[in-house]
């Protein structure tokens, strides 16, 4: 008997698991990658929108486990078309610039997310990058990228060359931080919603 199919390799279960991923979090997350020199020069949709032909063209490279697992690789995915926008706009501001990789040919399957998909309460959008932004430097990054980028705590902690004790308590300090100043902007029932990372020690 045949394996059944990966469910991001079938299109009709790939438009579920893009329509589960959550608009805030998406929001949230590619705006303080861009920053606001991207930003001046590209929309938010417009790169979410690169970002899920990227990964419909590539689905056969991502080896599917679960939908955690997928969300990640989505995410990371838009990580790097962000990097790579800024890279070749600001390149080509200089006189150096490389032309934009052509997606013309890849068409998403229907019913994905489109970039009408990403619009959101701004004001929730917003107090969120407020709390993110009171955070010390030494806690926000952290923050963002375990609780909306869903990136494994040892990763983070690698990256930013600190123990992963350290990284861990920094988690802990901001996110208490993080979620009294959502609450004191939104109220309690309007508060974005929060879970400890599976890989948090403090879960038991």
């Amino acid at each position: 008997m045949s394996e059944p199919r990966a469910p991001h390799l079938d299109p009709d279960a790939w438009s579920r698991l893009v329509a589960g991923l959550e608009p805030l979090r998406v929001q949230v997350l590619l705006r303080s990658w861009m920053g606001p020199k991207l930003l001046a020069h590209v929309a938010v949709e417009d790169l979410w929108q690169e970002t899920l032909l990227h990964c419909w063209r590539d689905r056969a490279a991502h080896h599917w486990r679960d939908v955690a697992a997928f969300r990640r690789w989505v995410l990371g995915v838009a990580r790097h078309r962000v990097a790579d926008t800024r890279d070749r706009i600001f390149a080509a501001k200089r006189g150096s610039g490389r032309a934009a990789e052509t997606l013309a040919d890849v068409e998403l399957p229907p019913a994905s997310t489109t970039p009408s998909r990403l619009v959101v309460r701004m004001e929730t959008v917003r107090a969120m990058e407020s709390a993110l932004a009171e955070l010390p430097e030494e806690q926000r990054g952290i923050v963002r990228e375990s609780l909306l980028g869903e990136r494994p705590m040892p990763e983070i902690a690698s990256e930013l060359g600190v123990s992963l004790g350290a990284a861990w308590y920094r988690f802990r300090t901001g996110i208490a931080s993080y979620a009294a100043k959502l609450e004191r902007v939104l109220g309690e029932s309007r508060r974005a919603p929060y879970a400890a990372p599976e890989d948090d020690p403090s879960r038991g």
